[in-house]
């Protein structure tokens, strides 16, 4: 079923996926070339991490002024940490997705009140009682583990903390209604996306 299906309106899409999996440059692509307006939820992250704002707060009082900088969150440090044990990746998700969860909400209330109907969210978060519900379809990005690999080599996270980041999300994933693969060929990534698009 395509986003042209007449039995169901799909106008704001969630995109997920693992580490490098190629979600930001599928939203990019639709912001480009379809006119989507593009949410990313890890921004919002990077902002609520920042010194006076309640992600950094919660963050300080939860875990520690070890955790925290002079500017943001140290997100370097506390992945490390998190990384160690399973039941810190959820407590921490528990504490800060909800807030992220609110603002996209606004977001998505905010663009529509605009008429603008064609929004597009990036995160790996979907729970099904939050951003789940503010969405019309799931699209999981996947990609194969090396291609992941290669791609994120620039982002310097040590290899123990990637393979264990990239093990927890393959298991963490959500449960999507369309999956595009994304190989090494961007050209035929983009007409996945255009197909989908029918």
């Amino acid at each position: 079923m395509g986003f042209g299906s007449p039995d169901k309106k799909m106008n704001v899409i969630g995109v997920t996926g693992v580490i490098g999996s190629g979600k930001t440059t599928l939203c990019k692509y639709l912001e480009a070339t379809h006119g989507f307006e593009f949410i990313n939820a890890d921004e919002i992250v990077h902002q609520l991490y920042k010194v006076g704002e309640s992600g950094y707060e919660i963050i300080k009082r939860e875990f520690g002024s070890e955790f925290v900088g002079e500017l943001e969150v140290d997100r370097s440090s506390l992945r490390k940490f998190v990384l160690q044990d399973r039941e810190q990746i959820l407590r921490l998700n528990k504490l800060i997705h909800p807030l992220v969860d609110e603002i996209v909400s606004k977001k998505i209330a905010q663009l529509k009140a605009l008429g603008k109907s064609k929004i597009c969210v990036e995160s790996f978060y979907f729970e099904q009682n939050g951003l789940r519900n503010k969405i019309d379809v799931l699209v999981l990005v996947d990609s194969p583990t090396w291609l992941i690999k290669k791609r994120v080599i620039e982002r310097k996270i040590p290899k123990e903390e990637f393979d264990t980041l990239l093990t927890l999300q393959r298991l963490m994933s959500p449960r999507q209604d369309l999956i595009i693969e994304n190989t090494s060929d961007i050209n035929e990534f983009y007409l996945q996306i255009e197909k989908m698009l029918i």
